[in-house]
């Protein structure tokens, strides 16, 4: 497969799959395959992002995911966070509420 621009969900697969291929025979760095590994791997990035676009969690999203990944509860973050009242009131509004005043903050000031 010659690399280029991916323009479609066919074009994609086939990427992917070359991608697949590529991966199992784990290329060095330096040699072709290794080098069409990596353009490869940075067309399929630049077509994800413009057709499958991520909009980045909110910090209380990203706890809880993270403690899911991690099989935890909000009573084994107590002796880092605080009493269950204290974790309760983070994840229900005080990191969201920050998290909305950061975001105001930013789009006012342009950055």
């Amino acid at each position: 497969m010659k690399p280029r621009i991916i323009k479609t969900e066919a074009d994609y697969e086939e990427t992917l799959a070359r991608i697949d291929v590529l991966m199992e025979s784990d290329p060095e760095v330096d040699c072709d395959e290794g080098k069409e590994l990596e353009l490869l791997v940075m067309l399929v990035e630049q077509y994800e992002d413009i057709h499958y676009p991520m909009d980045l969690p909110s910090p209380v999203e990203a706890i809880k995911f993270r403690m899911e990944q991690a099989g935890l509860k909000q009573v084994d973050l107590i002796p880092y966070i605080g009493s269950k009242g204290v974790w309760r009131g983070t994840l229900d509004g005080f990191l969201q509420d920050l998290w909305s005043r950061s975001t105001e903050t930013s789009l006012l000031s342009g950055s």
